[in-house]
C-alpha cells in the first residue's frame, strides 16, 4: 500500500474514532429519583395539582386569570351579579373586576391594606 493512501485511511479512521468518542460521551442516559415530599415537588414545575403538607399529590381547583395587578398582596375578594370587589395590600385600592372588560381601580385608600371588603 502506497504512503499517501495509509495516510488517507491513517486520517479516516481517526475521524470515525473521534465521531465515536464524541458520540458515546454525548449519550444520554437514565436517571432515577425519589420525590416523596411537598418540598421535593415544589423544586419543580407545579401545574394543576396541589400537594398537601404529606406529599400526597391532589387536583387543584380549577383557576383563571381574572385581572393582572402589580399590587403585590390581594386581601380580600367579593363577588356579586358577576362582579369581583378586590382589596390590595400595600397599596390600598379597591379593584372593579368584570368578566369580559377591564378592571378599573374604584377606590384609593389613604390606608395601606383592605383587609375586609363585602358586595351586596
Amino acid at each position: 500500500m502506497n504512503t499517501t493512501r495509509l495516510m488517507n485511511l491513517r486520517w479516516v479512521l481517526t475521524a470515525v474514532g473521534l465521531t465515536l468518542l464524541v458520540t458515546l460521551t454525548q449519550a444520554a442516559t437514565p436517571i432515577f429519583w425519589r420525590v416523596s415530599t411537598q418540598a421535593d415537588f415544589l423544586e419543580g414545575e407545579v401545574e394543576n395539582i396541589s400537594i398537601d403538607t404529606t406529599g400526597q399529590l391532589l387536583l387543584a381547583p380549577v383557576s383563571e386569570l381574572l385581572h393582572e395587578t402589580t399590587a403585590p398582596f390581594l386581601w380580600s375578594a367579593a363577588e356579586a351579579d358577576g362582579v369581583l370587589w378586590i382589596g390590595s395590600g400595600n397599596d390600598g385600592r379597591v379593584f372593579r373586576v368584570e368578566v369580559g372588560a377591564e378592571a378599573e381601580t374604584v377606590f384609593d385608600a389613604d390606608e395601606l391594606n383592605i383587609h375586609a371588603i363585602t358586595a351586596i
